[in-house]
């Protein structure tokens, strides 16, 4: 998650905007010139009552962590939502799941585990001590589960049964993190990138290039590393070892979450809506229509669909095969 987590926090309670139906009569979506494709967003009907802080895949279940109300599921591309809170405290600053295992992490209580799809969950904190309960980020790699926190990195082996630091050379509050086999990327809320080669058992940091410290979002596709920051998008080629801005037609560059679907890379801003890169971030297109709510917190790709976790609730644009890179209206008659 973002350091911005403690700003949107307060936002988000001012602004306890219950979610809205779908219009009758939607805002004609555009076309982009540069695409050639159609973007409309819709605001579903998850009824948190509050942000959205995270959101995360498990085949056709989609997740959600909110604002001091907990998580909710949707097994139907965000048509409905249930609340799955039964034991999960506080508000949920990030989710990952590995099989049938769904880890949060909440802004109080450490790391919480549930293996039934979100129906009851369970602390799984016996060596988060010493103020590990923060837990901005976490991510899996094999039997391995990360968790970025205000201390530093935790690495448990077994599920969450156990925790150790993993944290020699890194420094702040760990905010986000990117996975590409043995290499394990951590950024930080003002100390830019660190890489570990050995599961975080030694961190290296790798700044060439940036003009901003604080990373929230971390993103790999192939070859290519993306960094976003509070100065936009930075690229790296070559495992870290340096990076360059690629910011060409990104209006807004407070970089809060990135999202992958094949050529599309999706970013999610403080206070400037999403827009879209189908070249590596060369260059930038806005994708905001019907999106009133421009502060995205999270992104994720469930089925066919994009999702985008706000202040306001969560929306959500449709595509088809008809275009591939692109996006359609729901419900498009």
């Amino acid at each position: 998650m973002k350091y911005h987590i403690f700003l949107i926090f307060f936002i988000s309670i001012i602004q306890l905007i219950g979610c809205e139906k779908k219009t009758d009569n939607p805002v004609a979506p555009i076309t982009t010139p540069t695409t050639n494709k159609v973007y409309y967003w819709e605001r579903t009907n998850a009824s948190s009552g509050g942000g959205i802080l995270s959101l995360a895949v498990s085949g056709p279940n989609l997740f959600a962590g909110t604002v001091g109300g907990g998580a909710y599921l949707s097994t139907d591309n965000g048509e409905s939502w249930a609340s799955i809170d039964n034991g999960l405290p506080g508000s949920d600053l990030a989710l990952a799941i590995s099989g049938t295992n769904i880890f949060a992490g909440t802004d109080g209580g450490g790391v919480f585990l549930s293996t039934n799809s979100g129906a009851s969950w369970h602390s799984v904190n016996p060596s988060l001590t010493n103020g590990y309960i923060y837990v901005y980020a976490l991510t899996i790699s094999g039997t391995n589960i990360f968790a970025g926190t205000n201390q530093g990195v935790l690495l448990s082996t077994n599920s969450g049964t156990n925790w150790t630091v993993a944290q020699i050379g890194l420094e702040g509050y760990v905010m986000s993190f990117a996975v590409n086999g043995m290499n394990l990327f951590a950024g930080t809320n003002g100390y830019g990138v660190f890489l570990s080669t050995n599961n975080g058992i030694r961190w290296y940091s790798v700044q060439t290039g940036l003009t901003n410290g604080n990373v929230y979002a971390l993103a790999i596709s192939d070859t290519n590393i993306y960094a976003g920051t509070d100065d936009g998008v930075f690229l790296s080629t070559n495992n870290g070892g340096s990076w360059a801005a690629v910011n060409t037609g990104l209006t807004n560059r407070y970089i809060s979450t990135f999202a992958i679907n094949g050529i599309n890379l999706f970013v999610g801003t403080t206070l400037g809506g999403v827009f879209l890169s189908t070249n590596n971030g060369t260059s930038w297109i806005a994708i905001n229509t019907g999106l009133t709510d421009s502060t995205v917190n999270c992104l994720a790709i469930c089925d066919t669909n994009l999702f985008a976790g706000t202040n306001s609730g969560i929306w959500r644009l449709r595509y088809t095969e008809v275009y591939p890179i692109g996006w359609t209206v729901l419900g498009e008659k």
